[in-house]
């Protein structure tokens, strides 16, 4: 696999992406590309055999939580995945967090400063000082501590609105679909849980396992299941209800 760009375009355009992912490594196959990368004093070549070379990107940092330089830019234009693709495609932006509107309540839109609707008008106010930021991951979790509170931070993992911090830290998405953390204390944590959407689905399953079940009952069990399903479906389908979600029901003849 070769660069999109070579010469002096790869560090320009190639190597900040590499840097936003924590992609240490990449594996190049044309004479043209190994050219780029052996001049290139940001890589490192650490294996070659045959066709294939490996090269290592030089000073990385490969923290998944990292300090913003930048403060972050609300986006309220049209077409939010649209506007953070064309961020995406200019490497000059990357350090400048953009936070589309369109997902977050009035409130929490009223906390951001700086606004744009359009990212050739993005504005760039830089954060001075440095921040200490150590962090643990696991799968369901994720800790860190910060010398830095109120400071925005950025979270190197897929945002999702399960990814809960309670009252450590508020939780926002982020370009190009990171998670943007704010931190009440120095140290935050994040953990993956289900919401009572998901609880009244799973509550759903079960009911739809004993439908299953109803058909090959007695008369007298069925009539007992069927009461039975009665009772636990109401609480979820109210939940379902709730969050405008709907739900195709099944008739089984018995």
């Amino acid at each position: 696999v070769g660069p999109p760009h070579l010469g002096h375009e790869l560090e320009a355009k190639a190597l900040p992406h590499m840097r936003l992912f924590n992609v240490s490594e990449i594996v190049v196959v044309s004479d043209k590309a190994k050219a780029a990368y052996d001049a290139n004093p940001d890589f490192e070549k650490t294996f070659s055999s045959g066709a294939y070379a490996v090269y290592k990107v030089r000073e990385l940092d490969t923290r998944y939580v990292v300090p913003a330089m930048n403060e972050p830019v609300l986006y309220d234009g049209p077409e939010w995945k649209i506007a953070f693709y064309r961020w995406y495609k200019h490497p000059e932006l990357l350090d400048i967090p953009l936070v589309p509107a369109e997902l977050l309540k009035e409130p929490a839109a009223r906390e951001f400063a700086l606004r744009t609707d359009s990212i050739t008008r993005l504005p760039k106010q830089p954060i001075q000082g440095d921040c200490n930021v150590t962090s643990h991951l696991e799968n369901y979790r994720i800790e860190f501590e910060t010398d830095c509170p109120g400071r925005p931070h950025i979270l190197k993992v897929s945002y999702f609105p399960r990814w809960v911090a309670g009252d450590t830290a508020d939780v926002y998405p982020v370009s190009p679909g990171f998670m943007l953390v704010y931190p009440h204390q120095r140290r935050v944590v994040l953990e993956y849980k289900r919401t009572a959407l998901d609880w009244a689905g799973v509550a759903l399953t079960l009911i739809g396992v004993l439908l299953a079940g109803v058909t090959l009952a007695s008369r007298r069990a069925r009539d007992a299941i069927t009461a039975l399903i009665a009772r636990l479906s109401a609480p979820a389908l109210r939940v379902m209800a709730a969050h405008r979600v709907i739900v195709l029901a099944v008739a089984v003849v018995v």
